[in-house]
């Protein structure tokens, strides 16, 4: 999976930046910095080591994230809450044009399932998006609420319960 940062060039992608050195990481595994204008973007192929923290601060500073696959974790009565404003999709519209908040047990695509373990809900930050995941600038908007946490896919596969399967 591609993982795009774009935003203004100076504030980001010069060595003044106060992520310089993940830019600079991220050229030496393969990314190439691309100038528009004032405008930067970078893509990579493997954004494990950006942390949660890192990719908030980013969108903190006005660079956008496109593509950075991260899982919500939700404790059980805010996965029974209406999905936040701020979220895409996050209202569903009737055929005679009533809307509806969702609430985040509903904010799936068909076909698509959440997880639930050791009393967390796990929502992917794809599941009622297609075909992308939530943009920095929208998982941002769930950092530090209280009844959420945001972790990358290394962290959560690290939460798995182990199986007692042979």
């Amino acid at each position: 999976m591609t993982t795009k940062f774009s935003g203004d060039y100076a504030a980001f992608f010069t060595p003044s930046s106060p992520f310089a050195a993940k830019i600079t990481e991220a050229i030496y595994r393969g990314a190439t910095v691309v100038k528009t204008g004032d405008q930067g973007s970078l893509e990579i192929n493997d954004a494990e080591s950006l942390t949660v923290s890192e990719a908030v601060a980013m969108a903190d500073a006005g660079v956008e994230i496109e593509g950075f696959e991260l899982i919500i974790e939700l404790t059980p009565a805010k996965y029974a809450s209406n999905v936040p404003v701020g979220i895409p999709n996050r209202v569903s519209v009737a055929e005679d044009g009533t809307e509806t908040v969702l609430k985040w047990n509903e904010w799936k695509k068909a076909g698509n399932t959440h997880n639930s373990f050791g009393g967390k809900h796990y929502v992917m930050t794809n599941a009622n998006i297609s075909p992308a995941y939530l943009k920095a600038s929208e998982f941002a908007v769930l950092h530090g609420l209280s009844g959420y946490k945001l972790l990358t896919l290394a962290e959560y596969n690290a939460k798995l319960p182990v199986s007692d399967a042979p």
